[in-house]
């Protein structure tokens, strides 16, 4: 019940069909070679390739039926305990654009640090930034890896206290200045479909992050007590357009979707069995 929930295998169709649409249209299509488009056909679903639609299906029903058993009372999908929607960033994770050394294991002990000795389930994946202007990131285009989780056994004061502690120990620093690096919100009883589809279906959204002058009442820019005008960051989303589509799909290629997940304590056994039982098909 769950997995029909989260609407995953409709996402990865229309994920699909738009990378196929890339490949016909994308001005960069030519980059991806005869052997890249085998990644994606069905007949390699069971190899959990991060970049394969099928594979996305098989390990989101996998997942699914694991926080399924866990967490969920009898023909339901009301949760039996309360759970934490947790997203963990920090801009030393952020590697350029076309990088092919990139470090996914120490990107992973990296971001899950501050969950260690709690009970956790979650992947880790990158955000596509396709215009930065002026952000902590050196170059104006970048992929910023990420940790989404679940977090279960531990109380609202508790989880505050370590998100507090977290913030302030600077171990995760914000793609920009006024954006957190840490954030937590405890799960409502119908949302639990939407963020596990949002933490296991294929990334589709080409972000924006624009410099701000502020501005006061009167319209007129504030300054500091140097005369610089002051600003702020927004950031935006959109959808991939083809050629950023393509650009992800290299990103991606080479990574599997049970190598990008991430789980501490009871979360352990349940990744294991979610493994074990995607591996199998």
């Amino acid at each position: 019940m769950l997995f029909k929930k989260t609407k995953i295998e409709f996402y990865e169709r229309q994920n699909g069909y738009r990378l196929n649409h890339a490949l016909l249209v994308a001005r960069n299509r030519h980059t991806v070679s005869r052997s890249d488009k085998l990644l994606i056909e069905y007949r390699e679903r069971s190899s959990l390739l991060a970049v394969n639609r099928h594979s996305r299906v098989i390990w989101g029903n996998a997942v699914c039926e694991q926080l399924e058993n866990f967490f969920c009372l009898p023909d339901t999908i009301d949760h039996n305990q309360t759970v934490y929607w947790v997203t963990l960033v920090d801009i030393n994770c952020a590697v350029s654009v076309g990088a092919t050394n990139v470090d996914v294991e120490l990107i992973k002990q990296r971001l899950r640090s501050g969950l260690f000795g709690r009970d956790y389930l979650g992947t880790v994946e990158p955000a596509f930034y396709v215009d930065m202007q002026h952000g902590r990131f050196s170059e104006p285009r970048c992929m910023f890896w990420h940790l989404h989780a679940l977090v279960w056994g531990i109380s609202d004061d508790a989880i505050g206290r370590l998100f507090r502690d977290l913030e302030a120990s600077g171990r995760y620093i914000a793609i920009a200045e006024g954006f957190k690096g840490v954030h937590a919100e405890k799960i409502k009883q119908d949302q639990l479909p939407k963020v596990v589809s949002y933490m296991l279906k294929s990334p589709s959204w080409a972000y924006r992050l624009s410099r701000l002058e502020k501005k006061g009442p009167d319209g007129e820019v504030q300054t500091d007590i140097d005369g610089q005008a002051l600003t702020s960051y927004m950031q935006g989303k959109s959808d991939l357009r083809p050629g950023e589509r393509i650009t992800l799909f290299h990103a991606m290629k080479n990574y599997y979707l049970d190598k990008l997940a991430v789980a501490g304590g009871e979360g352990v056994g349940l990744l294991a069995r979610a493994k074990r039982r995607a591996l199998a098909i």
